[in-house]
């Protein structure tokens, strides 16, 4: 594209204003930690809602979900690459600090799946609520992710 036909591009620049309050209890019912999210909510410093406001939050919940659902692969798979990178992390710092390692590696399978939902959960809340405010736009791009085998195959 020529310079002269960039400077005739218009740009919109879109607007979209949610409270914070707002945001953090999408990221409550996005990433379905707790069953009771009014309780966490509260704990949080959020107020707590109606059954009618919390049935209508799910609905909603469900639909931005819907929405990460064409990412949900690619999530995941950084979510396991997070806690993989996390765990030997944690390992490598024991080992330094001549901590005996040996009692987390016989927890490896279960740190690593705490790690792993720490890192979807987080990927998941943000990627609904950025995809709900219009942050991002994942119908632009078209991905899949395969796994090929380890390196040194």
């Amino acid at each position: 594209m020529s310079w002269f036909n960039r400077k005739k591009l218009k740009y919109e620049i879109i607007t979209n204003e949610v409270p914070m309050s707002t945001v953090m209890r999408w990221y409550l019912y996005d990433t379905a930690l707790t069953e009771n999210v009014n309780e966490l909510a509260d704990r949080i410093g959020l107020t707590p809602i109606s059954q009618e406001g919390d049935a209508k939050e799910q609905e909603d919940s469900d639909e931005r979900l819907l929405n990460v659902e064409p990412l949900y692969v690619f999530l995941e798979s950084m979510a396991d690459l997070s806690s993989q990178v996390l765990v030997n992390l944690h390992i490598k710092e024991l080992e330094e600090h001549g901590e005996d390692a040996e009692d987390l590696m016989e927890n490896l399978e279960n740190m690593s799946n705490v790690y792993k939902a720490i890192a979807l959960s987080t990927l998941m809340g943000t990627f609904s609520s950025a995809l709900s405010l219009g942050l991002i736009d994942h119908a632009t791009v078209n991905m899949s992710t395969y796994y090929l085998g380890d390196e040194n195959e």
